[in-house]
């Protein structure tokens, strides 16, 4: 019997969470005690990789109580690690998860980055400090090592790499089979880094808007970022914005112009309380593209779905139950 294999390249921040859950948030040059503690992966790649690996799990089993047909999907990490302890916590993950990463760069003089978390137990919301020490992006000279053309899908986090995602766009646009459709490319747009405009150029499939990213433009709320950045599109693509407590919204964009109506879809809140935020866009994110490459599902409706995982991973510490997502939300 033959095999339906799906390949998925996620590309940007691979780093170490330390995550302190506290009552409340304590005042400045003040302490208070510190209810829980634990290491976590973190970073958008990682984030997005871990999702993807847990909605395939749960694919799989529901496929094979289904008697449907046999699938393979492989996840993979583009980067860089080091040697370093947070590097080797996030490698047990990446093998646990059987999440592709032996063609990873390596560098032992590499730091990983690591991000101290503050977890506000009464209402589930986070602070944090960022620490990255100049962490490696991947230019075009590292992207080609990879057989980019063979994958399914490419998503990739804009950082500060804008140079690095062009290049790579057009390679792989270059190297395309006549006719093919494969790979897809999506980039998230989270900052404005410097020269991020010019990647609304580029043959991107689809682009994942942050709420930052509208902040950061100076657009006063979700309706103007959603017609000025869609004025930015040159080329045919969608455009999903995710805003938090607000929703997501979906368009069609060709030419700088959106085609039909603009979809949305909700949030939706966990049966429980809210436990835990972080990696909630992560979650959305890489739960979207799932739906749209492994169930073939419509981009309007993939937004749906992705919104349900992401509501159920809020009522849970890190991503360990997400294979059973729906019994965490109403849906």
């Amino acid at each position: 019997m033959s095999v339906n294999k799906k390949r998925i390249a996620f590309s940007g921040l691979i780093c170490c969470d330390a995550l302190f859950t506290v009552e409340g948030y304590p005042q400045e040059d003040a302490g208070i005690p510190c209810d829980n503690f634990r290491w976590n992966l973190g970073g958008n790649a990682s984030n997005n990789s871990v999702v993807f690996s847990k909605l395939r799990n749960w694919h799989l089993k529901k496929c094979k109580n289904g008697n449907s047909k046999d699938e393979e999907i492989e996840i993979e990490l583009l980067g860089t690690l080091g040697n370093d302890f947070p590097a080797n916590f996030l490698r047990e993950i990446f093998d646990r998860e059987n999440i592709r990463h032996d063609r990873m760069f390596f560098d032992p003089s590499v730091k990983t980055p690591v991000t101290a978390v503050i977890l506000n137990a009464l209402n589930g919301s986070r602070s944090y400090f960022h620490y990255t020490d100049h962490y490696p992006d991947l230019s075009l000279e590292k992207y080609v090592k990879y057989d980019l053309v063979n994958y399914d899908w490419i998503h990739v986090e804009s950082r500060n790499n804008i140079k690095g995602i062009i290049d790579m766009v057009r390679y792989v646009r270059s190297k395309q089979t006549a006719g093919s459709s494969k790979p897809v490319i999506s980039v998230e747009l989270e900052t404005d880094h410097e020269g991020l405009s010019q990647v609304f150029d580029e043959k991107i499939d689809y682009y994942f808007v942050e709420r930052d990213f509208g902040h950061l433009k100076g657009w006063k709320d979700l309706d103007e970022t959603i017609q000025e950045t869609c004025k930015l599109v040159k080329n045919e693509a969608y455009v999903i914005f995710v805003w938090g407590d607000e929703g997501s919204r979906i368009a069609k964009v060709s030419n700088g112009k959106i085609i039909g109506p603009v979809g949305s879809t909700p949030i939706f809140n966990p049966k429980s309380k809210v436990v835990d935020t972080c990696g909630a866009g992560d979650t959305f994110l890489a739960a979207t593209v799932f739906d749209i490459l492994i169930r073939g599902s419509k981009p309007e409706d993939a937004i749906v779905f992705g919104s349900k995982i992401a509501g159920a991973k809020v009522a849970m510490q890190g991503y360990h139950d997400l294979e059973n997502w729906e019994s965490y939300i109403n849906h």
